[in-house]
């Protein structure tokens, strides 16, 4: 924009060259340089030329301000096609940034300037939580858990450059009514007895491996005798769940993603909160307590 300001300045182009956005992308292909610039294009009606000649114009322009060339940003400036800018970025310019980069080193992503809310703060910034990765601690983290917890943990890094005050939570599926909870439990004491896991159980050696380490820490016959009861399957919900989690931290501290908050479900329930909203529902009459659930079937229109 500098070179268009220039420009229309020495009476060169109209002012109102100066409404169109320039527009600066990445090319198609490596031998059309680095970057390509379309204003020659968007412009060219306001400007009184045809694309060419204004991107002619234009690279005369950016020459004139000493922007290619030597030391300079650009090496060369190739007007393409119906007069695209094709601009090729200076090796040299470029790499004169590495000292820097290794100096900045994490803080980088901060040093934008200005860096909105953080180096000037404004009432834009905000405080933001960002829940990712969350899966039920019944297994390792996979591979997909893997990839939500790249995406979740860079944009934050990403929130942050942009000056918001981000918060990492990590929402702990524990809940003691959950199904998938209990089936692991289940699974995990059969292994530890001996006994053949249930048609719907985990069977993976993790589950085994879960299993050993229990006896290991406790030792056979009090996991044995915790087993006596079904009742006691809570225990063994408690216990392997801890050990899931304990790996799931694990693995995801070796591939740099830290949360600052591990929320357990299960503390809605003991603190009350859960029962409270329903109770809140219930007199509302939003809700109720009939074991019934009514299936609306549509036809053809939206007819139910």
């Amino acid at each position: 924009m500098s070179a268009v300001a220039s420009l229309v300045e020495s009476g060169q182009l109209p002012r109102e060259v100066q409404e169109v956005e320039v527009e600066i992308s990445d090319t198609k292909q490596p031998e059309h340089g680095d970057f390509a610039c379309n204003f020659a294009l968007a412009a060219s009606k306001r400007a009184g030329l045809n694309p060419r000649q204004l991107g002619e114009l234009l690279k005369a322009g950016i020459t004139a301000m000493g922007l290619d060339g030597g030391s300079s940003p650009i090496q060369t400036i190739e007007i393409a096609g119906p007069g695209f800018l094709n601009l090729r970025l200076n090796p040299a310019w470029v790499a004169s940034f590495v000292p820097l980069v290794l100096e900045l080193g994490a803080s980088l992503p901060n040093v934008q300037h200005p860096t909105p809310n953080v180096q000037h703060p404004t009432p834009n910034a905000q405080k933001i939580n960002v829940e990712f990765v969350s899966v039920n601690p019944n297994g390792p983290i996979t591979i997909g858990s893997g990839r939500g917890a790249a995406y979740g943990s860079t944009l934050c890094n990403v929130l942050e450059a942009a000056g918001n005050e981000v918060h990492r939570e990590y929402y702990i599926n524990d809940g003691v009514n959950s199904e998938q909870m209990r089936t692991f439990a289940e699974s995990v004491r059969c292994i530890a007895l001996g006994l053949p896991v249930p048609e719907n159980g985990y069977k993976g050696d993790y589950v085994h491996e879960v299993a050993q380490h229990l006896i290991d820490r406790h030792g056979k016959d009090f996991v044995v005798a915790r087993s006596s009861e079904l009742e006691n399957l809570a225990w063994f919900q408690h216990e392997t769940e801890g050990e899931m989690l304990s790996a799931q931290r694990s693995a995801l501290k070796q591939f740099g993603v830290d949360f600052d908050t591990w929320f357990s479900e299960q503390s809605l329930h003991d603190s009350g909160v859960v029962a409270a909203e329903i109770e809140q529902m219930l007199a509302a009459n939003v809700a109720d307590e009939r074991e019934i659930r009514t299936v609306l079937k549509l036809a053809k229109g939206g007819v139910i």
